[in-house]
């Protein structure tokens, strides 16, 4: 349960951060256009990819309990240095695309 919290939780923020990011790109003719947009989409997956790493973790490894967790700590921070490694390529792919 757990696991699927996370994974909704993450999901929806990264739903809003995208929505955000893109609303004043839009059009820059009625909305404030962001002055330096590469500093926002840079870092934009990062915070999602925090809580979809640990609601993937929980649910591929079926961890229900804190000891288990404890065992398998090496695994989940491998899953979080892999999201965020994502997450950040992802960031500077946008800020290429923008430019």
């Amino acid at each position: 349960m757990p696991g699927v919290v996370l994974l909704a939780l993450g999901v929806v923020w990264l739903i809003v951060q995208c929505g955000v990011g893109l609303l004043p790109l839009a059009d820059a003719g009625s909305l404030e256009p962001v002055s330096r947009p590469e500093r926002f989409w840079q870092f934009a997956f990062l915070g999602p990819s925090i809580p979809l790493a640990l609601g993937l973790f929980l649910l591929r490894y079926r961890v229900r309990r804190f000891a288990q967790l404890k065992h398998e700590s090496l695994n989940c921070a491998a899953y979080l240095l892999i999201c965020a490694g994502v997450a950040l390529v992802l960031g500077k792919l946008c800020v290429l695309l923008i430019d």
